[in-house]
């Protein structure tokens, strides 16, 4: 971590405010600092919107709640009506 950076100082500030969130299972804020943790990321990384919400898309897909498990289902369940 650089100190000097105020990504990296503002990253670290919100992790430690991440886990203060989470003990007291406060989802609504918690979302909040997720989104905001989600935005210094980018900035960091020069991702734009669009890069963002892809990342976030495919997350969704490999943990099960996106769009593209819905396909990978309707695949499977066609192959197995071909067998």
């Amino acid at each position: 971590m650089d100190a000097n950076n105020d990504n990296h100082s503002g990253l670290a500030e919100l992790s430690r405010k991440v886990h203060e969130i989470a003990l007291k299972e406060e989802e609504d804020e918690l979302r909040e600092v997720e989104e905001e943790t989600d935005r210094k990321v980018a900035n960091l990384f020069g991702l734009s919107e669009d890069e963002v919400e892809e990342v976030k898309e495919a997350l969704r897909v490999v943990y099960g709640k996106g769009e593209g498990v819905e396909a990978e289902e309707e695949v499977e369940e066609k192959t197995a009506e071909v067998k």
